[in-house]
């Protein structure tokens, strides 16, 4: 039978009302607590429809708690030490409305059991009502809920037609979280993932310098010079970027940010390079969607300070640049800074900027460089692997989406009949998924080499040199604009013209999607597993059952077991309602 549990204040708050109606007193409380008291029964007589009707999940957003949160829910300080909030948007035919699950519910969406396209019928549920929201807020929270089925969802463009229930307010009929601060949405999968429209605003570049006058342009060595003097004089920057961070998320449970995001930017002009750090409400505005490296950057009313450490991760793209120790920060607020994109082809001839550098290795080349060596690659994709999720140390266990998503891309070039092995982490790709499949050329830049020196045992051993992104790595598909921008590079010339020979082709008859790929392989000999593996403990039989019932959708975990194989089977099955969630 399903449980609805109520407000003990809904009851009390009519019979308020009725007193004050008959007393004839304070006409204006009466009308406003009588007025509440109808949209609380009408949302009352809703939940209660919940409980019995099956309905379509639309949507599942993830979001990351703060105290907000906790006052919305009626629980001080959040939700314990859960770091993350799962809300769902559910609908019938005709309207739909948004909800949040109960912390422990929370493991269903991380194991894939429910997510959108599923029927489900909730059996248990609470409607809170935040006493402090004079716009009368209130949140529906499901405690227990049966996946029913699956149904392939609608066209989007209809989804978004359909109404809100009419007693959804307006914070709930936006595309921002129900109950928190926070002016964004978070993958489900991942922390470090964005996700939502809000990533790819644009703004159009500027072709002039308006009202900025040439001799009012510091150059970065001038600024570098007197950065403790500049907050009088407003200083404009005009420079390039060279390179673009990933971008650091520090959002905490116990503090409300609407912005808890800060990017680091390497930005040049030909007296030298500094670092620029985009703060909070200037990520989502220009971090995505406009700047990119090679873009050219209007900077003005900003901060300079010195650098709390300088990136020597940089220093690979700077080779014989002057970088100073300085950081350029744009904020929001106190003060408004303004970040314009110039229009690169429209830059007065006064003005110099540094082009970009690249160190671009074939596949030859890699097996003789060391090991952590940053490089760039192009190369035409002959595997992709399927995505996987591997648990980020300091947030697995409080955070559903405390985890890396990575997949293995396999790519070749003319050099070499061994092809490139590149662990590629989803946040290097953006906002938008590349469409990456067999022939697709890739162009990878900032990558790092792993040489896995532990695996050579004699001077004949192979080396298993493989690549993994890094920080600054940047993913682009190499298409007709591309080329035009990297052209000069000797190693995408050839590979352009080496992607239309034959030779190519015959080798890319050997594609393939999919399947798992464990990379570098293990040792053939259990004595050279036992030297390669000597620090991994052996997880015991009676362990199993809890290892295995405790993985998320997609983990990654390697554990070692010893065991006598005695029966292999394969199952092969066909689901025909299966979609690939990411």
């Amino acid at each position: 039978m399903p449980q609805l549990q109520g407000p003990p204040l809904l009851r009390g708050l009519v019979n308020y009302a009725a007193m004050l109606w008959v007393s004839n007193t304070v006409w204006d409380v009466e009308f406003f607590l009588h007025l509440e008291a109808s949209q609380l029964a009408f949302k009352w007589r809703f939940v209660n429809l919940l409980t019995r009707a099956l309905n379509n999940v639309v949507a599942v957003h993830r979001y990351l708690n703060d105290p907000k949160h906790g006052s919305h829910i009626g629980v001080s300080g959040g939700q314990g030490q859960l770091l993350d909030v799962i809300q769902i948007t559910i609908a019938d035919r005709t309207h739909k409305m948004k909800v949040i699950l109960s912390p422990h519910l929370n493991k269903m969406v991380q194991t894939c059991k429910l997510q959108a396209g599923h029927t489900v019928s909730i059996k248990n549920c609470q409607l809170h009502f935040d006493e402090t929201d004079l716009a009368g807020g209130n949140v529906v929270i499901v405690e227990e809920i049966d996946v029913t089925g699956f149904l392939e969802l609608e066209d989007p463009a209809e989804l978004s037609g359909l109404q809100w229930c009419e007693d959804c307010g307006h914070l709930e009929q936006m595309d921002l979280p129900m109950t928190s601060s926070r002016g964004y949405y978070t993958s489900v999968w991942s922390t470090m993932e964005l996700y939502g429209n809000i990533w790819k605003t644009t703004v159009p570049a500027v072709a002039d310098l308006a009202n900025t006058k040439l001799q009012d342009i510091y150059s970065i060595k001038d600024l570098a010079k007197k950065w403790s003097t500049v907050k009088i004089a407003h200083p404009v920057l005009l420079v390039k970027v060279l390179l673009k961070s990933r971008m650091i998320h520090y959002a905490k449970p116990g503090k409300n940010d609407k912005w808890p995001f800060q990017a680091h930017l390497l930005i040049g002009d030909k007296t030298g390079a500094c670092t620029a750090v985009l703060w909070n409400a200037m990520c989502p505005n220009f971090y995505l969607g406009n700047i990119k490296e090679g873009t050219v950057l209007l900077l003005k009313k900003f901060t300079v300070r010195k650098s709390f450490q300088p990136l020597p991760r940089f220093k690979p793209v700077l080779q014989n640049t002057q970088f100073y120790d300085i950081d350029i920060n744009l904020n929001s607020h106190h003060p408004e800074s303004e970040v314009r994109v110039f229009d690169a082809t429209e830059l007065p001839d006064e003005i110099e900027l540094p082009p970009l550098r690249y160190n671009f290795v074939t596949r030859k080349q890699a097996g003789c460089l060391p090991n952590n060596f940053v490089c760039d690659i192009a190369g035409i994709v002959t595997y992709v692997g399927r995505y996987e999720r591997e648990p980020m140390n300091n947030k697995f266990g409080m955070d559903s989406g405390g985890f890396w998503v990575r997949r293995w891309i396999q790519l070749i070039d003319e050099s070499s009949l061994k092809p490139f092995y590149l662990q590629l982490y989803k946040i290097a790709e953006g906002i938008t998924d590349l469409d990456i499949h067999p022939g697709t050329k890739l162009v990878c830049t900032h990558v790092r080499l792993v040489q896995n020196l532990d695996h050579l045992t004699t001077s004949r051993t192979n080396r298993l040199v493989f690549l993994t992104t890094t920080a600054e790595s940047q993913i682009s598909v190499l298409d007709h604009a591309v080329y035009k921008e990297l052209k000069r590079e000797s190693v995408i010339e050839r590979l352009w013209k080496w992607s239309t020979l034959r030779e190519c082709k015959t080798r890319l008859t050997q594609s393939s999607v999919g399947g798992y790929l464990n990379f570098p392989p293990l040792p053939e000999t259990i004595d050279s597993i036992k030297t390669c593996l000597k620090d991994t403990q052996v997880a015991a039989s009676g362990d199993w059952e809890k290892v295995f019932t405790g993985f998320s959708f997609r983990e990654y975990r390697q554990i070692l077991i010893q065991a006598t194989m005695v029966y292999v089977r394969l199952n092969v099955e066909h689901c025909t309602n299966h979609r690939q969630v990411f």
